[in-house]
């Protein structure tokens, strides 16, 4: 077993960040995986802080009870952000029937409803042999 530190002292989407109310994990910024081995399954598990209200895994990549989350592999868990926090959840639509969710930290007072029926408009495929959807996952960092 290996214990090390990472630096994380600028609260930008590019960059793991951690603080009092939220933590943004960037895997590929954060975890190190074993020489040879990025092929190999991966389990991350997260002890958040006793306040923090929600944790966001992409619950279709990581499979499990919300604190314990699984990859197959590493290359997978590092085009994965985890984003964990005091956060909030807009309302959830479903395109073509892909759930599609959007959680954020601190977004703000604005028509949460107009703006997820807004989106929910521009997921949808504009051409049948054009297939454009939005990740399930939308992440927004104030």
């Amino acid at each position: 077993m290996i214990s090390y530190d990472v630096k994380t002292t600028r609260p930008f989407v590019g960059t793991p960040y951690l603080d009092e109310g939220r933590g943004y994990i960037l895997p590929a910024g954060v975890f190190l995986y074993p020489a040879g081995e990025i092929n190999h399954p991966v389990t991350v598990t997260i002890r958040p802080y006793s306040t923090w209200r929600m944790l966001q895994p992409d619950s279709i990549l990581f499979p499990g009870n919300g604190l314990c989350m699984s990859a197959p592999d590493y290359d997978i868990l590092y085009d994965s952000p985890i984003l964990v926090g005091n956060l909030e959840e807009l309302p959830g639509f479903f395109v073509k029937g892909i759930p599609h969710r959007f959680i954020a930290y601190k977004p703000g007072e604005f028509d949460k409803v107009s703006f997820m029926n807004d989106l929910k408009k521009s997921s949808k495929p504009r051409q049948p042999s054009l297939e454009i959807f939005l990740t399930s996952i939308i992440l927004l960092l104030a």
